[in-house]
């Protein structure tokens, strides 16, 4: 590759991965954002005895997520995502309800 081919390529990496990190940044803000919003409903659920876990609430997410989906990442990877997100979500619960508790 000659030089001048090689920074072009540089400069589009470069373009590229610095609009990741500002979609990285994003996600992090509306990830803590679902995380804070999680933890309002854990305030819910411990005032009304209610469970954490909802497996019907969190089938219906993952369906609704998938219908969102438009690609290019497929349903699966999606759903894959959002189970981690869940996972997370219902960890900050069982820690917020248990922290008052013990």
């Amino acid at each position: 590759m000659s030089e001048v081919k090689k920074d072009k390529v540089e400069a589009q990496l470069t373009a590229n991965r610095d609009i990741i990190d500002e979609v990285d940044r994003e996600l992090t803000n509306l990830l803590n954002k679902r995380a804070t919003i999680a933890l309002i409903v854990a305030a819910i659920k411990r005032e009304n005895n209610m469970e954490v876990f909802v497996p019907a609430r969190e089938d219906a997410v993952i369906q609704k997520v998938m219908s969102f989906n438009k690609g290019p990442l497929t349903d699966l990877q999606m759903a894959d995502l959002f189970h981690t997100i869940i996972k997370q979500s219902k960890v900050l619960q069982y820690a917020y309800i248990q922290q008052d508790t013990v």
